[in-house]
């Protein structure tokens, strides 16, 4: 059993609600996803266009990667679409939290896909991202935080 199983993480328009979140976050957030779906097609742009211009954003990827700045950040993005060869991406939100210059989506990216030639394989991240608006300004990325979900180790009476 994954953590995925246990959290019971939920679609956006479902989190939206549990979570009362703003429609000009839920908007972010769906444009962050349609952007994390492109980079399985190979084109990392518009994924990178929802992280802010700055050199203070920071990644702490999956794949091992620790960056900081949007430069670095472009790179290392542009290196993750050339890994994907296609694969379906499947998001569910355990939480979302923001205020009036940040918000906070803890997440599953799930699904079917085949990295560096393999046969595809079930692949479950999970995502922290962290966004801020300036004042007058949109909804970006300033960091994100993911791993590649581990089994739970725990016995089963302490999973329930």
């Amino acid at each position: 059993m994954t953590s995925v199983d246990i959290v019971r993480a939920v679609p956006l328009d479902e989190a939206a609600v549990r979570f009362d979140v703003p429609e000009d976050v839920v908007a972010a957030l769906r444009d962050i996803e349609e952007a994390n779906r492109t980079i399985r097609a190979g084109d990392s742009a518009p994924y990178t266009d929802q992280w802010q211009d700055s050199d203070g954003v920071t990644l702490y990827g999956a794949w091992g990667p620790i960056e900081r700045g949007i430069d670095r950040l472009r790179t290392t993005f542009e290196w993750v679409g050339t890994r994907f060869t296609g694969g379906e991406l499947t998001v569910t939100y355990a939480s979302i939290r923001c205020d009036a210059r940040l918000a906070v989506a803890v997440t599953f990216e799930e699904g079917m896909t085949s990295v560096d030639g393999r046969e595809p394989a079930r692949m479950v991240i999970r995502v922290t991202h962290v966004l801020e608006r300036p004042a007058g300004g949109r909804w970006a990325i300033v960091h994100r935080h993911a791993d590649l979900a581990p089994m739970d180790e725990r016995p089963p009476l302490l999973q329930s």
